[in-house]
């Protein structure tokens, strides 16, 4: 194992992805933040793994994350990339 870091979503190591936002607890990358925008309120009453406060509403194996965080983690990704249209930014 060479200890890179990936995606707590989709388990992309850091050198497959453009973007990789982190958190203590967490990481998501730009696929996923995208993924987790359209995504609904789920019935599940896990906490977000980034803010801890908040019901997640994207799911997937272990990682969970709230609609605040996800708008939080696209406008870190925007910022980091100046002169990108924010849909290039968090799609490929």
């Amino acid at each position: 194992m060479t200890g890179e870091k990936a995606c707590s979503f989709c388990g992309a190591a850091r050198r497959a992805v453009r973007y990789l936002v982190e958190c203590p607890r967490a990481l998501i990358c730009e696929e996923c933040v995208a993924r987790g925008a359209h995504a609904t309120d789920t019935d599940e009453g896990i906490a977000c793994m980034f803010c801890q406060k908040q019901r997640a509403s994207f799911l997937e194996g272990e990682a969970a994350i709230c609609p605040e965080c996800i708008e939080l983690a696209r406008q870190i990704i925007v910022e980091a990339s100046p002169g990108l249209p924010p849909a290039r930014v968090v799609q490929r």
